[in-house]
């Protein structure tokens, strides 16, 4: 039995498209993981489109986990292909914040007269739980998920799977400061696979305090640190075209030749 995951969309903060965007894609975060017969997807951006190709014939659910809320994680829910299906189940994970539940937080976004029809309205089974630190999710193979608290605008969560004796960690929407590394290399220490917050070149990042991101070169030090197997830069700014994110891997290439940058449809095998 294998894990694969598969980059559904890898952009950050906002969708891109045009010429200039072909090579790492252009929609927002979202990322499927087929653990054995089970599908689990990390946040719902415009990548969630393209869930429907990792479903196999006669699936009836997946389970999705939210880091947090912010739109560009949202964007793409009600317009999942599943979620037309009246024979389809989501089961949807996420941190309460500021007293509201996941449901409120996805309800607040599909809320009229931004959004015409919230999950309530949609054809299928949306059943929303907490999110918390060491849950295992019902089914097998078992999944077990451990959370660790972002430093990033609204709250986001590090989320670590570990099952069939691998280990991927999600560290999207992070800032990696000289108070919180440590903790945050503990947490990803020798993961078989690290998707880690790279948006800004360095200069960029200086402007950018409290925006809640890295530099990708902090993001390339930060898998060397933890000692990931395997490290991939995500969230790549809406500006940043092609060419700048080649630039950005001959930058962290430097740092450690097996850091790369994801790219849309990018799939991986552990």
């Amino acid at each position: 039995m294998k894990i694969l995951l598969k980059v559904l969309g890898c952009r950050g903060s906002i969708p891109r498209s045009g010429k200039e965007f072909e090579n790492y894609g252009g929609a927002t975060s979202s990322y499927g993981i087929r653990i054995g017969e089970r599908l689990v997807v990390l946040d719902a951006g415009t990548g969630i489109l393209r869930v429907n190709d990792m479903l196999k014939e006669g699936e009836k659910e997946l389970t999705l986990l939210f880091s947090h809320t912010h739109a560009d994680h949202l964007l793409g829910l009600p317009m999942c292909f599943p979620a037309f299906s009246k024979d389809f189940t989501f089961h949807v994970y996420g941190k309460t914040r500021n007293g509201k539940t996941i449901k409120d937080q996805v309800d607040a976004y599909l809320e009229d007269p931004t959004w015409p029809v919230n999950t309530d309205k949609l054809p299928a089974n949306f059943i929303y739980a907490p999110l918390e630190d060491g849950m295992i999710l019902p089914g097998e193979p078992e999944i077990r998920i451990n959370i660790m608290e972002a430093v990033h605008p609204n709250g986001c969560c590090l989320i670590k799977l570990s099952a069939l004796g691998k280990t991927i960690v999600y560290a999207t929407d992070c800032t990696i400061t000289d108070a919180n590394r440590a903790e945050m290399a503990e947490f990803a220490m020798k993961a078989d696979l690290l998707l880690i917050d790279g948006q800004y070149t360095p200069v960029e990042l200086g402007g950018k305090a409290g925006f809640g991101h890295n530099s990708w070169t902090d993001a390339a030090e930060f898998g060397q640190l933890c000692h990931a197997r395997r490290t991939l830069i995500v969230h790549h700014d809406p500006y940043h075209k092609d060419v700048d994110l080649d630039r950005a891997t001959e930058d962290v290439y430097y740092i450690d030749p097996s850091v790369n940058l994801a790219y849309e449809g990018e799939e991986i095998e552990l």
